[in-house]
């Protein structure tokens, strides 16, 4: 009796370190994300000082396609309707002369979308409630100018906007620490930098250190990327769980696709980023390091996550010719190809298999050194 108690008291003891660890964790992405986000839009407010301009001069800053994006995020905040603004972006003959186009499907501008729906509502319920939500003053542009007005606060179209892709960016931080905490790095494992907060401490300063070179969305928040990137962090962060784990079923093909679907629908190039992830599965696949049912699992998300996106954004044609869809047609080969998950030592496998297997032998006995 006495050693069933021990063993349930530590196993309870257990179950609380974990759930201790994972509040630990939670609270600490959510911190970095905040400081992250706070960070960009001081960044921001520096370079542009976007407080002091007026709203044609913020629209002016938008450079390149930035002025494009938001132009379609006007239109929809501007039309008497949320779907009026729908119809007139899906129909658009003003965009290429002489055509009308789906620019839904054409720039993936699911972003805007979901922040002009937002936005209405947000206007709609503090305007009837009598909330005030930005600030408004002139401003005295000196010599023979007239003042301007100048209005800063979350009720401002272009704070909420850009806000709103600082938000989204801002859980880079977050995203890299939790993937540093999960991540089990190779060759530091010994040194406690795998499965303790000490990985997620060290990706987050790496990121901090060089965040000149790792994103650009302090100067150019609408782009495609200031969107589509933290969430493609979020889907490498659930893989690299289901990888540690090898779990499959249908709840993680659920749950790995969400971000995949998202990821796709606000950038155009994110198919790219993944076709990358489908050789790299197949590979450990190959070398006999992932189970099948993971495997297979992972492979059938990818191709949930595409026949999803590819509806989802009328059909765009990019989505099957690029190098994604092939990816996964050779994924899917490969799983009928080895259908014993013993890929290396198939009797009709090829010289770059015996290669991999090579590589594999001297990868183990590194291991044992």
């Amino acid at each position: 009796m006495k050693g069933n108690s021990g063993k349930g008291k530590g196993r309870d003891e257990w179950k609380g370190d974990e759930g201790g660890e994972i509040s630990a964790h939670s609270l600490s992405v959510i911190i970095f994300s905040v400081v992250n986000t706070s960070h960009l839009s001081k960044l921001f407010e520096n370079d542009r000082h976007f407080s002091h301009l007026a709203d044609f001069e913020r629209e002016m800053t938008y450079r390149t396609e930035m002025g494009l994006y938001y132009s379609y995020y006007k239109t929809l905040i501007t039309s008497p309707s949320f779907f009026d603004g729908i119809t007139k972006i899906t129909r658009d003959n003003v965009t290429e002369y002489g055509h009308t186009i789906n620019t839904l499907k054409r720039f993936n501008l699911y972003p805007e979308v979901v922040l002009s729906y937002f936005y209405r509502n947000f206007k709609a319920i503090t305007d009837k409630m009598g909330w005030r939500v930005q600030t408004c003053w002139q401003v005295n542009r000196g010599g023979d100018l007239p003042p301007v007005e100048s209005c800063e606060g979350v009720g401002n179209p272009h704070y909420f906007y850009v806000g709103g892709a600082f938000v989204v960016a801002g859980t880079v931080a977050g995203w890299l620490f939790l993937l540093g905490v999960v991540l089990r790095i190779l060759l530091l494992k010994c040194f406690l930098f795998s499965d303790s907060i000490l990985g997620g401490l060290l990706s987050v300063a790496a990121f901090a250190f060089n965040h000149g070179e790792s994103t650009r969305v302090q100067w150019t928040p609408p782009l495609r990327e200031s969107f589509s990137y933290p969430l493609i962090l979020a889907q490498i962060t659930l893989v690299t769980i289901a990888l540690r784990n090898h779990v499959s079923g249908s709840r993680w093909l659920v749950g790995i696709s969400i971000p995949i679907v998202l990821s796709m629908l606000s950038w155009q190039f994110a198919q790219f980023v993944y076709s990358t992830q489908l050789a790299a599965l197949s590979v450990t696949f190959a070398l006999d390091y992932l189970p099948r049912s993971t495997f297979s699992t992972l492979i059938f998300t990818h191709i949930f996550s595409l026949l999803v996106s590819f509806v989802l954004l009328f059909g765009n044609e990019m989505l099957l010719t690029s190098f994604y869809f092939p990816s996964i047609l050779a994924a899917l080969w490969g799983i009928e190809l080895f259908p014993n998950q013993t890929a290396i030592h198939h009797e009709n496998s090829s010289i770059s298999f015996h290669f991999l297997a090579s590589a594999k032998n001297i990868f183990d006995d590194f291991q044992e050194i």
